[in-house]
């Protein structure tokens, strides 16, 4: 089911302004020069360097769904998270929103998904070897992917 664009303004602003948390936000990026345009944006963060565990969001635009861009934003986000020695990721989202469902579940990785009060809590488990994440490593056609890591303010 596709976002409403109110709640995809809200939820990029969100994603984008974490000052209590450490991370990496990738932003996909449609276009060159001053056509540029961010199609879809990817956040993984965690609260402190001795975490283990993170929070994974990811976002597309609704004319950007179905062609591998969550894919490809999810997939450098679990590799981004293995490399800070991330053991466990995990996520929120609406029980009518198939589509993060399945890219979550489609990871390869052993996972729990939990139903409570209207929400699904989801757990992807990082310790087995890297998942083939549902896919190959072809890029999706005409997107870059920017990144930008944060180190938070704790205890501001």
């Amino acid at each position: 089911t596709p976002a409403s664009p109110e709640w995809s303004q809200a939820e990029t602003a969100r994603m984008l302004r974490r000052p209590s948390a450490a991370g990496v936000t990738l932003i996909a990026v449609a276009g060159t020069g001053e056509a540029a345009h961010a199609v879809g944006i990817g956040e993984l963060s965690w609260a402190s360097a001795a975490s283990t565990r993170g929070e994974l969001g990811v976002l597309v635009h609704d004319d950007q769904q179905g062609r591998g861009l969550g894919r490809a934003l999810g997939r450098q986000l679990i590799v981004e998270a293995l490399m800070r020695g991330l053991h466990e990721l995990y996520a929120e989202l609406l029980p009518e929103n198939r589509a993060a469902l399945r890219l979550l579940t489609s990871a390869g990785l052993p996972h729990t998904l939990v139903h409570s009060a209207g929400t699904l809590h989801i757990t992807l488990d990082l310790g087995q070897l890297y998942p083939e994440l549902g896919g190959g490593d072809e890029p999706v056609e005409d997107v870059q992917l920017w990144q930008c890591e944060h180190q938070g303010t704790l205890g501001a």
